[in-house]
């Protein structure tokens, strides 16, 4: 049901006697286990347990991110799990330094085997499976099993991963009151969709390209939903649009799913969201969350990251003002 698996830590002897009152809960292995306070109705005291836990990074001023490998692994063409993994990884450097390799049409346990073998290979020679310093595998695998079983794999193995599709899936399958299907080819025309004039929001601060595949990938599995269009909500930057999106979601019947850089405009919609019951997946900060442990740097969280375009001067804005006497 969660759309991420935070790396395995021992809590307890990371944090010390500063969480006495979490330490009363038990240990839980992180790996592979089911983090839910990103969906929809997550369980506030397992959210206050995660934000108690969490290890942010920390890096010198004067440091650029180091790179470290990226599998994007899927059951399709891997488009959406490269996608969404370059644009994290702008959150914590330059687009020129991503290292991604798609692993695509994954669909046996063999394939998975091996997919996580490879990944495991990338750790130090001499690393713990606890250290989780594997590749990070980014993956998009619509068959549950599969999805299992690479989890647990990946936790054998010391290999970090994240399912970023599964949020969205469980998401629709809540709305649209229908399992999912699998292995439908990604960019498919779907016949089989119902003219009911649905529609599923998709909303970013940023283009909504990512935001936009991820919709269309997820999509894909469910013929006969009713969608016959994506309303796409780019560059959203104020908490005033973000009421209106949620406002007409709610006038339709429909389901959000969105990409923000900033935790803090994520936390927002999520919450208004939450006081709406409009059904959402916040499809981005896990990942976000997941690579900042796995390239123990901090992200920037602004639209866009580290891609630095070509813009107007900013002197064009700027004014000089006189010091009062």
């Amino acid at each position: 049901m969660n759309s991420w698996r935070e790396l395995e830590s021992d809590f307890e002897s990371e944090f010390g006697e500063i969480f006495d009152e979490n330490k009363k809960a038990p240990k839980q292995k992180t790996a592979g286990v089911k983090v839910d306070n990103f969906e929809d109705g997550a369980d506030f005291a397992k959210a206050k347990m995660f934000a108690a836990t969490r290890v942010l990074a920390v890096a010198p001023w004067s440091q650029d991110v180091k790179a470290k490998p990226i599998f994007a692994v899927s059951d399709n063409t891997g488009k959406v799990a490269a996608q969404l993994s370059e644009a994290a990884f702008m959150q914590f450097g330059s687009p020129e330094k991503v290292n991604i390799q798609v692993f695509a049409k994954i669909r046996t346990e063999e394939q998975v085997h091996e997919v996580v073998a490879q990944a495991a290979s990338m750790a130090p020679s001499d690393a713990l499976a606890i250290e989780m310093s594997g590749a990070i595998i980014v993956f998009t695998l619509a068959d549950a099993g599969l999805s299992d079983l690479l989890i647990q794999e990946a936790q054998k193995k010391g290999v970090p991963c994240i399912n970023v599709l599964e949020g969205v899936l469980s998401a629709m399958e809540k709305r649209f009151h229908m399992p999912r299907s699998v292995y439908s080819e990604e960019g498919a025309l779907l016949d089989a969709f119902e003219e009911e004039g649905l529609t599923v929001f998709a909303v970013s601060d940023s283009s909504a390209n990512s935001t936009y595949d991820i919709v269309s990938a997820a999509l894909q599995q469910f013929p006969g939903c009713g969608v016959d269009h994506i309303t796409i909500c780019a560059q959203v930057r104020s908490l005033e649009e973000i009421n209106h999106i949620v406002e007409e979601a709610l006038a339709l019947d429909s389901l959000i799913i969105f990409t923000f850089a900033s935790p803090g405009m994520s936390r927002f919609i999520r919450q208004q969201c939450e006081r709406a019951k409009v059904p959402y997946t916040d499809a981005y900060q896990p990942v976000l969350i997941a690579f900042e442990k796995y390239l123990d740097y901090p992200p920037v969280g602004v639209p866009g990251g580290h891609e630095l375009k070509s813009t107007p001067s900013p002197h064009l804005s700027w004014e000089r003002r006189r010091v009062p006497h």
